[in-house]
């Protein structure tokens, strides 16, 4: 094992599943390799300081509501409020009834290679179930074994699927597929994702750190269509400076993406939006897609106004021989202070500003109370030499010629 290892094994003692770790990693590793069929990775979604996340039970207001995203309890920490809703992490009122901790089963699907389509996954070994009290949302960590996928294979696709097995029917995702396609039991599945390195003779099982924290619910194939907003994001206005929230209610769905102004905003894949401090250049339209097995959906926009000081830009402009440099990309509140910096290439000097600012200086402060443009000019000397008898004369004659100058020789 490597010191790496080592260190990720320390971290699960801190949290009582060292034992239970243990024994499936020597129990696989005591193997002979003529066993080993298919390859093998860790899961469970509580890695002390690598990835924590919680797996949630339905609201208890709507159990069709579905929230997918981080909470402050996860790490890394999000923002999607779950007590918020009446939802609360399976396990956490003990091991037995609807989404007990003993009575919520949860399994890998996997397919050999990357991003393998959902349908093409099978069912890994084995199910596992979840823990209670400060643990309450974490899967029980066991040792599972991917069909199909080889040891010590590069990559595989996987994805986790939680049911209520309260009934006892239900022992695997192959007979709690089709009660959930029926109707008859919450469920919840992630979407598909690649896992690298998986487990064999070479390769110590990876833990799976992609996990995000969501909630069950009745969605996507009980209800087979696209999904279906209920609440769109709101439209608000706010003064800026302040942290702007905006949440959707969306039924049906397994991803989702905020746009503002139809550009995918980066990191923001739950229902709920926060943005804090937030300037005028934020303002405009924000919409989601939400997309699942069937298709996709894109909510009605809301629209953002921030009320406070404009912001401007500032455009800057070399035709050669240099470079501007800005203390501060833009855009710049209201009579905020940027400083260019102009930087002469090799065998060139800075000359002057012009445009929107003037002087020799290379940096000078800029004062942004209006869009603004600044150019700076850069300038080198033209030598002369005469082989022989003669003289060579230069017009204009200059120690300095701006770039693009033209010289009457």
């Amino acid at each position: 094992m490597t010191t790496e290892q080592s260190d990720l094994t320390k971290s699960w003692f801190r949290f009582g599943t060292i034992l239970p770790l243990l024994a499936a990693f020597f129990a696989i590793s005591a193997l002979p390799k003529t066993v080993w069929g298919q390859g093998t990775v860790f899961l469970g979604n509580r890695l002390f300081n690598t990835s924590i996340t919680h797996i949630y039970a339905p609201s208890t207001n709507d159990d069709s509501f579905h929230l997918i995203g981080n909470w402050t309890n996860d790490f890394p920490a999000g923002t999607v409020n779950y007590p918020l809703y009446g939802i609360d992490p399976i396990g956490a009122h003990g091991t037995g009834g609807n989404y007990g901790a003993a009575t919520t089963f949860a399994q890998l699907l996997a397919a050999p290679g990357a991003n393998q389509n959902f349908a093409a996954l099978q069912t890994a070994t084995p199910t596992t179930t979840f823990r209670t009290g400060a643990a309450a949302g974490n899967l029980v960590t066991v040792v599972a074994t991917l069909p199909g996928v080889p040891v010590d294979a590069p990559v595989a696709t996987v994805a986790l699927v939680v049911w209520d097995n309260s009934s006892g029917l239900y022992p695997t995702w192959t007979q709690a597929s089709s009660a959930y396609s029926a109707g008859l039991i919450l469920a919840s599945k992630t979407p598909s994702f690649n896992v690298y390195n998986i487990g064999g003779s070479n390769n110590t099982p990876p833990f799976i750190t992609n996990f995000t924290s969501f909630n069950m619910a009745f969605y996507d194939s009980y209800y087979p269509s696209s999904p279906t907003f209920r609440i769109p994001p709101q439209t608000q206005t706010v003064n800026s400076g302040q942290t702007v929230q905006m949440l959707v209610t969306v039924y049906g769905y397994t991803y989702c993406q905020w746009r503002h102004g139809g550009i995918d905003i980066p990191g923001a894949t739950s229902t709920n939006l926060v943005i804090t401090n937030v300037q005028p250049f934020q303002a405009g339209q924000y919409t989601v897609v939400a997309t699942n097995t069937n298709g996709s959906a894109t909510s009605a926009p809301a629209t953002l106004t921030v009320i406070g000081p404009p912001a401007y830009t500032l455009t800057t402009f070399t035709p050669g021989g240099g470079a501007i440099v800005l203390s501060t990309n833009g855009p710049y509140q209201s009579n905020s202070i940027v400083t260019p910096t102009a930087t002469a290439s090799n065998g060139w000097t800075f000359l002057n500003w012009s445009g929107d600012a003037s002087g020799t200086s290379p940096s000078l402060p800029v004062t942004m109370n209006r869009n603004k443009n600044l150019r700076a000019t850069f300038g080198t000397p033209l030598n002369t030499s005469v082989s022989g008898v003669g003289s060579v004369s230069l017009s204009p004659n200059e120690p300095l010629y701006p770039y693009g100058s033209i010289v009457r020789v």
